[in-house]
Parts: structure tokens; C-alpha cells; sequence
């Protein structure tokens, strides 16, 4: 598995048994924030511009997906090798089906910005963002149903079961033992 860095829009991965990083340049010049690959060549990386960039070859080289939307996106999964969603500000959230060659706009629940997103598979899955917002969906992002609220912004989602749920924020994280069932949430200190 790579892993990956980002500066000033450079992409630097490294390669196995390798101790150092390779640059690698990018179409862009915006704010890169997260990554994803579905396999060992194919990724993704959601864009400020609302565009995603795609990579065929490893993340050798990248191209610009455009997505429907101009709002930042910050956060970006694929639950299978077709089906990825991204979200991002102003409530935007995207969809792919065919393995990131086009992106639609889906109905999103709120306006509030988002910063996670995390799906089992092609229906369930979880958004979260602003004022605490969490809504899951059972149907690939047709309907969602809130399940919290706050004050805080969740940035992140980690699910190393479906029944276990870690998210981050700037001064807390979260954790929930039953997950999929109910999402009452325990602040704990980092």
C-alpha cells in the first residue's frame, strides 16, 4: 500500500523497501486534503475546485475529473471498485458508478459543510461535518437520517468494524461500540 503526503500541491509517495519520497506533480495548484485508491493503480484525490483527480498508473500521473459541483471537496471513499462518494462544502456530495469516469450530484441532507464520509458498501454509509452533523444513509444517498448534532466539526470517520465508530475533530474524539444500531456518542480527550 502507498502511502502519501501532500505539499503544496506535489503529490510524494514512496515505493516499498524504498526510505525515501518521489515527488510526483499534480494538474493543479489547489489544496489537496485526502486520498483514496481502490486497488494498486487506480486513485483519487478530491480537489478545493470541486474536481477530482484521477490516476490509472499508480499516481504516476493524475487527470482532472470534473464532478458537477464547485464547492471544496475535502473527504473521499469507495466502497467498491465503481461505487465512490466524496463531500464536501456547502453540503456537496458526489457520486461515482463507474469507477470515477463521471460524478453526479446527490441529494444532500443538509448545507452545512462536510468533512467525512465513509461507506460499507454501495448503500450504507455515513457523512459528518459541521455542527456536529452525522446522517447515515441505507440507500446509496437517496434519503439520509441525521443521527447527532453539536457544536463541534467531525472531520473523519473510522469504522474497523461495522460495529465499532471512531471520528475525529480538532479538540475531541468520538467513539460509539454499536455503530450501526445507534450512534450515541462518548466524548473522550486527546
Amino acid at each position: 500500500m502507498k502511502h502519501l503526503i501532500f505539499f503544496l500541491g506535489v503529490l510524494y509517495f514512496s515505493f516499498p523497501l524504498q526510505a525515501q519520497w518521489v515527488p510526483v506533480p499534480v494538474p493543479i495548484t489547489q489544496q489537496l486534503v485526502a486520498i483514496t485508491f481502490t486497488d494498486t493503480l487506480h486513485g483519487f484525490i478530491p480537489v478545493s475546485d470541486g474536481s477530482i483527480l484521477e490516476s490509472s498508473d499508480g499516481g504516476k500521473n493524475w487527470q482532472t475529473v470534473l464532478t458537477g459541483s464547485s464547492d471544496l471537496l475535502a473527504d473521499i471513499c469507495f466502497p467498491t471498485f465503481s461505487i465512490g462518494y466524496s463531500v464536501g462544502d456547502n453540503g456537496a456530495i458526489v457520486t461515482t458508478v463507474n469507477a470515477g469516469n463521471t460524478w453526479t450530484l446527490i441529494n444532500s441532507p443538509t448545507s452545512n459543510v462536510l468533512r467525512g464520509v465513509f461507506f460499507f458498501d454501495a448503500n450504507t454509509g455515513f457523512i459528518c461535518g459541521q455542527s456536529e452533523c452525522i446522517y447515515r444513509t441505507t440507500n446509496g444517498g437517496t434519503t439520509w437520517t441525521q443521527q447527532n448534532t453539536g457544536t463541534y466539526w467531525l472531520r473523519q470517520f473510522s469504522f474497523p468494524t461495522p460495529q465499532l465508530q471512531f471520528q475525529v475533530h480538532l479538540l475531541f474524539m468520538h467513539i460509539t461500540p454499536n455503530a450501526m444500531v445507534n450512534l450515541h456518542l462518548h466524548f473522550l480527550s486527546l
